[in-house]
């Protein structure tokens, strides 16, 4: 089929689901590592409270620019909204549990293919072709886990599952640490798995699976060292091996050759990741205050390499009552090697994505957290709020690497998160 038959019928029906379980992923765990968990464990020992605990996030990315755009779907992007209730408590003296859930709702149009503007020029500048705006989807996500503490250890396990209308994922894990050198130095380790089933809507139609499944596993190993009273060190390794479907079931590519046409998103069927994360956190006494510094690198057998720097300024006002963090972040990344805007002709091993989060591109993410203690107010309970802001805005131009072609799908967004935690 010809991109000039292609109709924004059939755009509505092409919502790209695949990005989303990604985002909130990672940009809430941003958030916690500012605001503090929902709820969280004593590094030394369990609980010694139980605790309650509500966020609520809000995502929001900017509409596609009409320069951009080829006309094909709708201009507005996604909304996630996203609330999460949390539980944890003491079992016994060296025991404690939590349990976690995630209600989530999605709407908007999504980054569908790359074509040129002019589709028998190669040479014109690339536009995005778009879903069109989906009804509301739905995720829900279920997850308990536990810790249990010996005297210079602790040892953790969690299981979950994670389900939405045309995906399932169950998921699990282990982790624990050892304290050394009168705890001054600890080691840490993880491992995790999830099993994935992928049933897309309107499976096997224009050439969309029916079903498939992905795996995935993730090891992790660390180490914290206390170099001083006012500086900690961390260094922290992780791999993830993921096999099966890795393709977005929702996405297209377009291929110049007879005038125009698109093919399904198609990548390698397994994937290799590493990343290692330094982090520095320094405080000051005197004006009590901390800087965090944060340096990640990542690599994959898909030719992606990324640099991350991350800044935060953690100020304490009013004997701790208050906490004030600005913060910044720089990201960059080079493209998977089978990844094109868009293709001349189709590759001879079949792969192809013109997916933005595989393009080559930089970006910048602003923002503040503030947070507020209550101690015994009300009802006797110890209450904690606090809200984090961020701004994101991507662009190739920002990237260390040389980007010959600009992908017009990359997304800049508003990010708000806000906790209430209550302990008794």
């Amino acid at each position: 089929m010809t991109s000039r038959k292609l109709n924004n019928r059939k755009a509505r029906r092409a919502a790209s689901r695949g990005r989303k379980r990604t985002i909130l992923a990672s940009l809430t765990s941003a958030a916690v590592a500012l605001l503090g968990p929902v709820t969280s464990s004593h590094a030394g020992g369990p609980v010694e409270k139980f605790g309650v605990a509500y966020a609520f996030s809000d995502y929001r990315e900017d509409n596609i620019k009409k320069s951009k755009f080829s006309g094909l779907g709708e201009r507005s992007r996604y909304k996630i909204d996203t609330h999460q209730f949390s539980l944890e408590g003491p079992v016994l003296d060296r025991a404690d549990i939590g349990f976690d859930f995630i209600y989530e709702s999605m709407s908007g149009a999504t980054p569908w293919f790359v074509q040129p503007e002019n589709t028998l020029d190669s040479t014109s500048k690339p536009v995005q072709a778009m879903s069109g705006a989906t009804v509301t989807e739905k995720r829900y996500d279920g997850s308990v886990s536990g810790n249990y503490y010996f005297d210079s250890a602790r040892a953790g396990a969690h299981v979950g599952v994670s389900k939405e209308k045309d995906y399932l994922a169950v998921f699990a894990g282990i982790n624990g640490e050892y304290h050394l050198n009168e705890k001054n130095t600890t080691v840490t380790g993880g491992f995790a798995f999830s099993i994935d089933e992928i049933k897309p809507t309107e499976g096997g139609t224009d050439g969309r699976i029916v079903k498939d499944d992905k795996q995935s596993i993730n090891l992790n190993a660390g180490v914290s060292q206390i170099l001083n009273r006012e500086t900690v060190a961390q260094l922290s390794l992780t791999y993830k091996h993921s096999r099966g479907f890795l393709s977005d079931p929702y996405k297209k590519a377009f291929v110049l050759q007879l005038g125009g046409i698109t093919i399904s998103d198609s990548r390698p069927d397994e994937r290799n990741q590493v990343s290692v994360l330094a982090q520095l956190r320094r405080h000051f006494e005197s004006t009590s205050a901390s800087v965090h510094a944060n340096y990640r690198f990542h690599a994959d057998d898909w030719d992606i390499t990324s640099h991350t720097f991350e800044l935060r300024w953690v100020q304490n006002l009013y004997d701790d009552l208050i906490q004030l963090t600005p913060h910044f972040r720089y990201y960059s990344q080079s493209q998977a090697d089978f990844y094109e805007p868009f293709y001349i002709t189709e590759r001879s091993d079949g792969l192809a994505s013109s997916d933005y989060r595989l393009a080559p591109y930089g970006s910048f993410v602003f923002g503040a957290s503030l947070g507020f203690r209550l101690e015994r107010w009300p009802f006797w309970f110890d209450w904690r709020i606090a809200a984090n802001y961020e701004r994101h805005i991507a662009d190739a131009d920002f990237a260390l690497v040389n980007v010959k072609v600009k992908n017009p799908g990359l997304v800049n967004y508003h990010f708000t998160y806000v906790t209430l935690e209550a302990k008794f």
